[in-house]
């Protein structure tokens, strides 16, 4: 009797393939079939740096995604399967670089301060990169840190970044570059954000080897995070009132150690992702916090160290784990009951629970900071955004209930979902998608009442006002303003003052004009507490109607001049 062959091993692309479509079926036999496809793929190494990519990506949904612990357990073993495999056969394959993971170079522009972090926890494995020398425009401003007769011999005569390199700092080594130039930059006079300005006119573009040990984002686990088993599947449809009627989060106790790894974390995963945001690259450790928002969904929220804070707004950044592993980032800003916000799934994880991530993400900063208006950032439904409009992300929003603030735009979108949700083969054209995506995108909780206020009309408002009632002359301005501020109230203010950064803008919204003194002085207490604690301040300042109203006018009045 003939033997019966053996079963053919499958390739990895082809076990990879099946995973990415079991992974996303959650009844029995799925999630038995998800079990044998990791067990296979443990013992199965990529052939090619593409399928270590495409695995490691696979891998992270099933993470993220898990049904029950044995999947999540299996998967991260070949997670590090597939990263060691990296690491030994293709971390100098150039597809890599700027891939995200571990053992690949990245070649990015960074902050000043997020360089100076990368020194830090990837000693040795960061330098200035060869390929491309920094303009030498940075070279003046560094002149201004040397020792005056240095500055005497150098200042008069053009010194390009090489003679700098070769003359000055006296290496061609890039770690070494990277930290004397470091170590120059902070000498130069000026605040953070002025040193930062001259940093990013330099274009310091730096290589950061990473490795195994890095919080890079496929490998990235911050450990106070829950996990949870997805027994039930993936929740695709939600609408915001359903995600708000859940409650208050719930908020994770952290020691500074936890505190200090979800800001590392962070840096870490957008860093490896050639991205950075000023709440995380600034974070203020201590006011850094995480919450529990279900089904293995955590979100940690970072505020910026009080010297980058904003004036108007407040920028609260946050991140988004799903069972620990890193799949969103972005931020709010917060004003009022007003807030703008912009999100960013991990490509990885799209196709997953979208729409819940975002409802959840709303619902913090709903019941965290009283917020009760969100606005899209126009680049997350195409504007500029070539991905928003492959994506089509506009409906993303619209089905979430988002709606556009001006009248023709609001008439196409209603037109255009009564066909997509009438006809099974409509399809929104990209010339509609880019029309839609002039649309200011805006959802209102349904017992509010929305008053929008831009942060950009703002500027414009003061700027009008410096122009007609200081001659353009802003310290006249805020000499007036704060002048302006002690006789309504009784109290002396200085230019020192944290209210002086908004005084001028509040005389000339006619916040000061309006407001009785007790109102005032109450809201000066407030604000200067946002320096200290921002949410604090975020939610008292929502209790100031007056003042958002006065805004709200000010911003109408620059629209519709009469």
């Amino acid at each position: 009797m003939a033997s019966v062959p053996s079963a053919r091993p499958q390739s990895l692309s082809a076990l990879t393939a099946q995973l990415t479509v079991v992974q996303r079926r959650f009844d029995e036999s799925s999630i038995i079939e998800h079990e044998h496809v990791l067990a296979a793929l443990a013992n199965v190494d990529p052939t090619s740096a593409r399928a270590a990519q495409h695995l490691h990506d696979a891998l992270l949904f099933s993470l993220a995604y898990a049904p029950t612990a044995n999947i999540y357990d299996l998967a991260d073993q070949v997670l590090k399967r597939c990263s060691a495999w990296i690491g030994t056969h293709a971390a100098d394959d150039d597809r890599l670089s700027n891939s995200g993971l571990p053992d690949t170079p990245i070649l990015a522009s960074f902050s000043r301060a997020l360089a100076t972090w990368l020194v830090h926890h990837a000693p040795g494995r960061v330098s200035v990169d060869a390929s491309y020398a920094p303009s030498d425009t940075a070279v003046p401003d560094l002149v201004l840190t040397l020792d005056p007769t240095e500055q005497e011999m150098l200042v008069a005569r053009p010194t390009t970044w090489e003679s700098w390199c070769r003359d000055v700092l006296r290496t061609d080594d890039g770690i070494e570059i990277l930290h004397r130039t470091l170590a120059l930059s902070r000498r130069l006079p000026g605040s953070v954000t002025f040193v930062e300005q001259l940093w990013a006119r330099w274009n310091v573009v730096l290589r950061w080897q990473t490795s195994m040990a890095d919080a890079v984002y496929g490998l990235a686990r911050p450990s106070i995070a829950p996990v949870a088993w997805h027994h039930d599947g993936l929740v695709r449809h939600v609408s915001l009132e359903q995600a708000f009627a859940q409650g208050a989060p719930k908020p994770i106790r952290c020691t500074s150690a936890q505190r200090t790894q979800l800001c590392d974390v962070a840096k870490g995963v957008l860093a490896s992702m050639q991205r950075e945001t000023d709440p995380v690259t600034h974070a203020d450790e201590a006011a850094t916090e995480l919450f529990d928002m279900g089904r293995g969904l955590a979100i940690a929220l970072y505020y910026a160290r009080p010297e980058q804070k904003m004036s108007l707004q407040s920028y609260v950044g946050y991140m988004a784990f799903k069972n620990r592993v890193p799949i969103a980032y972005g931020g709010g800003w917060v004003m009022g009951a007003e807030s703008g916000f912009g999100v960013n799934i991990f490509p990885p994880f799209r196709g997953g629970e979208s729409s819940n991530i975002v409802a959840q993400l709303l619902r913090l900063y709903a019941h965290h900071f009283g917020v009760r208006s969100f606005t899209v950032d126009p680049y997350q439904i195409g504007a500029g955004n070539p991905d928003g409009i492959a994506s089509a992300s506009f409906w993303f929003y619209y089905r979430l209930g988002f709606r556009p603030m001006q009248d023709d735009l609001a008439e196409l979108a209603r037109r255009e979902f009564e066909l997509l949700t009438t006809s099974r083969e409509a399809r929104t054209s990209r010339s509609v998608l880019r029309t839609l995506a002039n649309a200011s995108m805006r959802w209102t909780h349904p017992d509010a009442t929305a008053k929008p206020i831009t942060a950009d009309a703002m500027a414009e408002v003061v700027a009008a006002y410096v122009e007609e009632h200081a001659d353009g002359d802003r310290r006249k301005a805020l000499r007036r303003a704060l002048a302006r501020l002690s006789g309504r109230t009784g109290e002396r203010y200085g230019e020192g003052d944290a209210i002086a950064r908004i005084a001028v803008l509040l005389v000339a919204c006619g916040y000061v004009d309006t407001a009785s003194a007790a109102a005032i002085r109450s809201f000066v207490r407030d604000y200067r507490g946002k320096f200290v604690d921002e949410r604090t301040y975020c939610r008292r300042a929502v209790r100031h109607t007056l003042l958002y109203d006065c805004l709200h006018r000010a911003e109408q009045a620059l629209r519709n001049p009469l």
